[in-house]
């Protein structure tokens, strides 16, 4: 009896099959793909359609927004936080337009597909961690994770909410930028200025508008004349400032070069600077700055400055005193200040001074006051990542007058901390036009005595 074989399929049958099979698998695939692509782009398109929405309600009451810091600060108050954003289609970017004040959102090949963008490249505006333009001539808002003390730009800038950032403009258009203190140079083109700037210069040629704060433009700051320079105890060094400041027969002092006066701070030496008696001390053009070290944990204060007590500063003239630690530990038990006077003393800022404290997020003061002494504010600015000028134990009662300039905490600008709960009183006397914050912050312990404002 014969044996019957069933028919199999052919070598040649078995690749066909499988070719046929990864092409459906392959077509399936790149529908799939696309779908989804699609999906993500219409996504993209609701939200930016939304966050526009958003926009052009708050003109009716505000009228358009001047920088893309303001047209942030608008959906942010809706929830939407759209420096952090990134569209979830591939490639797509939103971007502001700065004449019409809408969100845009750009494809692969940088073109319009929500709303439009500006004729003029510096009117469109991207976020991003570093001014490096999308398209060129693109103007840029840096986001919260931008590093670096300095820029040179070409476009448009908005510094976000990096504080501390020197600008240079060397473009040739008219453009918008826009800082959060640090200094400002106009090299050439226009600039339409917004925010804080510490010090503005203006190269012949170039042209500027103000619609922020500037402390002073370079072109009017006066330095001591050579005939009066010869009543003024002249240093060019850490050490010669250090002995200056403690001979108690020296009351004036002048810079005649920038200071490096970084340190190691110890637990027995936490004061880079000891002031006794009462001095003047006249920047003259230039800086004191200082990075400091700690040799242990353990110690508890550190201050650039420290007025002893019964003594007197007044920091005049034109030029910076900054102030940055490095150390991760800084909590409640580590205070940090550029300037901190004790009892019975009198700090009086003045002319084009300014005084920044660069380091930490707690407990990092300006202007640190403890006890009963006294604070005027004749121009100038105060600045800190922390709190701006603090008085501590203010039962003893204290007066802060501001007559001119800029007070700047990025947590709060002046705080009255009793520490212990006792009533107090204190005053602040503030000229006409001056604002600042005067608060308890969130996270500190203490309290707020009763304070008292009067206008000149």
């Amino acid at each position: 009896m014969k044996k019957r074989f069933k028919k199999g399929f052919t070598l040649v049958e078995l690749l066909v099959v499988i070719a046929i099979l990864a092409i459906l698998s392959t077509v399936a695939i790149v529908g799939y793909n696309s779908f989804t692509e699609k999906a993500r782009i219409s996504n993209d398109k609701g939200l930016v359609t939304q966050l526009n929405t958003l926009l052009q309600a708050d003109e009716v009451t505000d009228g358009k927004a001047a920088t893309p810091s303001d047209a942030l600060a608008v959906v942010a108050e809706n929830g939407f936080d759209v420096s952090k954003m990134t569209p979830t289609a591939d490639d797509y970017h939103i971007v502001w337009n700065e004449e019409t004040n809408r969100f845009v959102l750009l494809d692969e090949n940088k073109v319009a597909v929500v709303e439009e963008l500006s004729a003029s490249a510096h009117k469109n505006w991207q976020f991003s961690s570093a001014y490096t333009p999308l398209v060129t001539g693109y103007s840029v808002r840096l986001n919260d994770n931008f590093e670096g003390t300095s820029l040179e730009v070409t476009s448009g800038l908005d510094v976000g909410n990096n504080t501390g950032i020197d600008v240079v403009y060397a473009g040739t258009a008219e453009v918008t930028i826009r800082t959060n203190n640090g200094d400002l140079t106009v090299n050439s083109g226009k600039v339409n200025h917004y925010g804080a700037a510490y010090y503005l210069s203006v190269a012949t040629g170039a042209s500027y508008n103000e619609f922020g704060t500037v402390i002073a433009n370079v072109a009017d700051i006066e330095t001591i004349p050579e005939a009066e320079q010869a009543q003024w105890t002249k240093v060019a060094s850490k050490d010669e400032l250090a002995l200056a400041f403690n001979n108690t027969e020296v009351t004036k002092i002048m810079l005649t070069a920038d200071i490096n006066a970084d340190s190691t701070i110890t637990k027995s030496n936490p004061n880079v600077f000891e002031v006794k008696g009462v001095k003047e001390l006249n920047l003259n053009g230039f800086n004191i700055s200082s990075e400091v070290e700690f040799e242990t944990y353990e110690t508890s204060n550190n201050v650039l400055i420290n007025v002893t007590s019964g003594g007197d500063l007044t920091i005049s003239g034109y030029g910076k005193i900054s102030y940055k630690y490095n150390s991760a530990n800084m909590g409640w038990s580590y205070l940090s200040a550029v300037v901190r006077a004790a009892s019975s003393c009198k700090i009086t800022v003045k002319d084009s001074v300014i005084i920044e404290h660069l380091g930490g997020t707690s407990m990092s003061y300006g202007i640190d006051i403890y006890g009963n002494s006294d604070v005027v504010i004749e121009g100038g600015a105060i600045f800190s990542t922390y709190i701006a000028i603090r008085f501590f134990v203010p039962h003893a009662g204290h007066l802060l007058t501001i007559n001119a300039g800029l007070i700047s905490g990025a947590k709060v600008d002046v705080w009255f901390h009793t520490g212990n709960g006792e009533a107090s009183t204190d005053f602040i006397k503030i000229a006409n036009g001056i604002s600042f914050t005067v608060s308890e912050p969130d996270t500190e312990p203490g309290f707020i005595g009763s304070v008292r404002y009067y206008l000149d």
